[in-house]
């Protein structure tokens, strides 16, 4: 899977402010979306190259969305130049943080035994996808 780096574009005599979405595959410029936050405007101009990639893959090899690893859950993080990164997370990286937000869940409920042992079986799982993994 391939990162995407969100670079912000200001705007010119002919042309308003847009964000630029790319990575090895392609590219995508969006206009600047006033009605959105802040902070979600490089996240709408990777989530726009994402769509045109999924668009794609189901026009070329009939991909659907629901099998297509475009969809994954990302995470995102600034780099010292302004822009913005989004890296795809997979399925051992879901499971790990399903866990942990089941343990806190736990934990915040007063049953620390039962916190304990989800943790535990976690961490089996985790273990054992990984020994296959390698």
């Amino acid at each position: 899977m391939q990162a995407i780096t969100v670079k912000y574009i200001p705007p010119t005599n002919l042309q308003g402010s847009r964000f630029k979405a790319r990575c090895e595959r392609g590219s995508v410029t969006v206009p600047f979306d006033y009605g959105l936050p802040t902070n979600q405007r490089h996240k709408a101009a990777a989530d726009a190259l994402v769509r045109k990639f999924m668009k794609e893959d189901l026009a070329s090899i009939g991909e659907p969305e629901c099998e297509n690893s475009w969809g994954a859950p990302k995470v995102s993080g600034g780099t010292p130049d302004g822009n913005d990164v989004f890296v795809f997370l997979d399925y051992e990286t879901m499971e790990v943080v399903r866990a942990a937000r089941e343990v806190v869940k736990t934990w915040a409920s007063g049953d620390l035994p039962k916190a304990v042992q989800t943790l535990a079986d976690a961490l089996r799982d985790f273990d054992a996808v990984q020994s296959v993994a390698e």
